[in-house]
């Protein structure tokens, strides 16, 4: 018998079966010729090979499954070994070729898959564009919308600002609405409505700089009046503790404060005293005394009178609204004893005395009378 080599096909499948084994089917494969050996042991599925002491030797030939007792049947090639070569040789031969053809055939699908891939995404990505396109226009014009609605209700809350003559308040509003107006000119492309927004913006930048210039106004009158009644007070207490001079300085500064702030009033149509304006007093100076009867120009006879009328200091003398400004109590005594003049110069000027460390202004009015009484107290040291 030759050995059994891919190059001697075609083959045939011969099967036998003794009487103990007709249940279980013996199978092996030979060349087709007609030396067959019948009495060989060997379990299913065996190919048979010649190694080279002449005896038929068996090889496991796997997957020869198909036969049937009694029949003869194709093997395939690779079933069996090629006795000029080894078997892994062959089986590793086999196994790289189908591994190979795999690779390919899976390196061609995933090209073709790709490919697929890459023209479903150009032909949706030109539609997502334009669908990103409109929603993003769409956006746009809502937030426009949405800005220029904060705009407009910044300018009705400037408004009520300037009712209540809260400046700064109405700046801060103004310029809130500019910055949204702005914001929604930016994201706007039609030209009519960016034209109608762009003259909002500049009667919004108008009004803001209208404001300005009254706060401007306002903070100066203000400095007018702090500096006025900080002189004038001054100049009280300059004149009780006998300093006539600074007195008489101090008086004619009040005065002219005061005149440039009712100047100031005057020349605007705002009303800069509403709500009033407050300032702050500080005269840095103090009376040597409070005590009427320890003024060294009170005799003790006027001292007496004003006792008896309950003025003991100088707390409990009340101003007058009206030139020549002198209190009633303070005329009574001068009629009954005579009073020296620099006794009442001294009495008028206590009684328009503000022991609070701060004043506030409500009217014109007001004004104009603390101006009169700076420019009587200036006007007796000039005399």
């Amino acid at each position: 018998m030759r050995p059994i080599t891919a190059g001697s096909l075609p083959q045939t499948m011969i099967s036998t079966t003794t009487t103990a084994q007709r249940n279980k089917k013996k199978r092996y494969a030979f060349e087709n010729d007609s030396s067959v050996e019948r009495s060989l042991q060997s379990a299913d599925s065996i190919v048979f090979d010649r190694k080279g002491d002449d005896n038929l030797h068996p090889v496991d030939a796997g997957g020869v499954e198909s036969l049937a007792t009694g029949t003869t049947t194709f093997v395939p090639q690779f079933l069996f070994l090629s006795a000029s070569a080894p078997t892994i040789v062959q089986l590793s031969i086999d196994i790289l070729t189908i591994l190979v053809s795999v690779i390919v055939l899976s390196t061609i699908g995933l090209a073709i898959l790709r490919g697929y891939q890459f023209w479903q995404w150009i032909t949706s990505s030109d539609g997502e564009n334009e669908t990103s396109k409109n929603t993003a226009i769409e956006s746009s014009e809502v937030s426009a919308g949405q800005l220029i609605q904060n705009g407009n209700d910044a300018i009705e809350k400037n408004k009520q600002a300037v009712r209540n003559s809260d400046y700064d308040g109405a700046i801060e509003y103004l310029s809130t609405a500019i910055s949204q107006y702005q914001s929604a000119v930016d994201l706007i492309t039609n030209p009519d409505t960016v034209s109608d927004l762009q003259t909002t913006i500049d009667k919004a930048k108008n009004e803001k700089r209208k404001i300005k210039s009254i706060i401007e106004d306002q903070n100066e009158i203000k400095d007018k009046l702090k500096s006025g009644e900080q002189s004038f007070q001054e100049g009280i207490v300059a004149y009780v503790n006998n300093d006539k001079t600074v007195s008489r300085i101090r008086f004619r500064q009040a005065r002219d404060n005061y005149m440039d702030a009712i100047e100031l009033i005057e020349d605007n149509d705002e009303d800069y005293l509403t709500p009033p304006v407050k300032v702050s007093v500080d005269p840095g100076r103090e009376f040597s005394t409070t005590m009427i009867n320890e003024l060294s120009t009170i005799s003790e006879a006027v001292a007496t009178i004003l006792a008896d009328a309950g003025i003991n200091s100088i707390a409990d003398l009340n101003s007058t609204d009206e030139p020549p400004w002198t209190p009633p109590s303070v005329v009574e005594a001068v009629d009954s004893e005579g009073m020296s003049k620099d006794a009442g110069t001294t009495l008028t000027l206590l009684s328009m005395w503000n022991d609070a460390d701060s004043c506030e202004f409500e009217s014109l009015e007001e004004i104009s009378r603390r101006q009169q009484q700076a420019e009587y107290g200036f006007a007796k040291l000039s005399s």
